[in-house]
């Protein structure tokens, strides 16, 4: 079975946690998905936009705009995280070549300089979002999720403190994190109406 690390699903509860994909940066390597049809999906990974003092996170909006212009040329379907999801329970193959856009940690620079560029080609995305950052200094607010979300934004879990969760003693690890998802969906359906069917592991652990 190939290694499969960073993207977790929470389909129904916090108790049925599936790690789906995310291996690949950017134009990186394909996913192949372990027990369905055989179909590829390219999963391109971004963090920050244009914010150049952060180079290990940050893609240039250069760059960015060519992976977009890359996809449009090239009749590439892209869809979101939760819809792969869905091709892959289903077992369905996709009809052409398809890729999921996702973003972590949902930093202000996203809506300033990536969402424009979305926006210009027409493709949507999956953004992960840590709720305990929302609206602080350099992230998004909970008003420009609400917009994202109904302009067709997939807003997922990134957990409520983005803590180094394999790094809380291990007796006491659990209840932390179930507390920690709690909270994050608690916050999440008081603000967006909606509790996000998708977790993304804080660091990939």
């Amino acid at each position: 079975m190939n290694k499969i690390k960073n993207r977790n699903v929470l389909p129904q509860g916090l108790l049925h946690l599936l790690i789906v994909a995310l291996v690949a940066l950017c134009f990186g390597r394909d996913l192949v998905w372990a027990g369905t049809t055989g179909n590829n999906i390219s999963c391109f990974v971004y963090h920050r936009f244009g914010e150049a003092k952060y180079p290990s996170t940050s893609i240039d909006l250069d760059t960015f705009a060519r992976h977009l212009r890359y996809l449009k040329d090239n009749d590439v379907d892209v869809i979101t995280l939760g819809e792969a999801l869905q091709l892959i329970r289903e077992k369905k193959r996709t009809s052409k070549r398809t890729v999921v856009l996702t973003i972590d940690d949902g930093y202000e620079s996203f809506v300033q300089n990536g969402m424009p560029l979305l926006r210009q080609y027409g493709f949507r995305a999956t953004v992960f979002v840590n709720t305990a950052n929302v609206g602080t200094n350099g992230y998004v607010n909970w008003p420009e999720l609400r917009d994202l979300h109904a302009e067709g934004i997939e807003i997922g879990n990134h957990s409520h403190s983005h803590a180094h969760f394999v790094n809380v003693e291990e007796s006491g690890r659990a209840a932390f994190f179930r507390s920690d998802l709690e909270t994050s969906q608690q916050i999440f359906l008081a603000e967006l109406g909606v509790i996000p069917r998708l977790f993304s592991y804080p660091y990939g652990e």
